[in-house]
């Protein structure tokens, strides 16, 4: 029977180093020069290893909180849709049993269009066959530039004399 071979065994459970030979041409025309690289025991391994398991898993967090970011975004844009839809209704009732304010609920009532429209396309993705055009002003949209129209339109109403204008309370 063979004697057992110790001297790899002890290496290998140790962690010396064994050196392999790679070649390097320097120069086309040069005789190739041998570099020796060492092999990785089994403690790199374990710690490359490891830093790859960190990074995924930081990866994977960042992946995470950015899902809960967007997440969060849509829900307040959703809220914002439907805050602006709501506050178009509540202007059309209120204007509704206004003789005067024609002008004015004609205009709300476009607003409302345009917010159930703007609304009704971010839940579903696809825009209303009988939505209004998109109009951009200055880079806001319409909803956001009646809101803050009717505000300085109260204000005007009232400067004129129309006592059935709504005031901000």
């Amino acid at each position: 029977m063979p004697k057992r071979n110790r001297a790899n065994e002890q290496r290998k459970q140790f962690g010396t180093a064994a050196v392999t030979p790679v070649v390097a041409a320097a120069k086309v025309d040069a005789a190739p020069v041998v570099v020796a690289k060492p092999v990785d025991d089994v403690a790199t391994r374990a710690a490359k290893m490891f830093a790859e398991s960190l990074s995924a898993h930081e990866a994977a967090d960042q992946a995470e909180r950015e899902r809960v970011r967007l997440e969060t975004e849509q829900m307040q844009r959703h809220e914002q849709l439907k805050a602006n839809k709501q506050r178009a209704a509540d202007l059309i009732k209120q204007l509704r049993g206004q003789d005067r304010a024609r002008q004015r609920r004609v205009e709300a009532e476009a607003a409302y269009r345009v917010a159930l429209a703007e609304l009704q396309e971010f839940e579903t993705g696809e825009r209303p066959a009988w939505a209004p055009a998109v109009v951009d002003v200055e880079g806001d949209t319409d909803i956001e530039s009646d809101s803050h129209d009717d505000s300085s339109e109260s204000a005007d109403d009232n400067s004129i004399g129309d006592d059935s204008a709504p005031t901000s309370e």
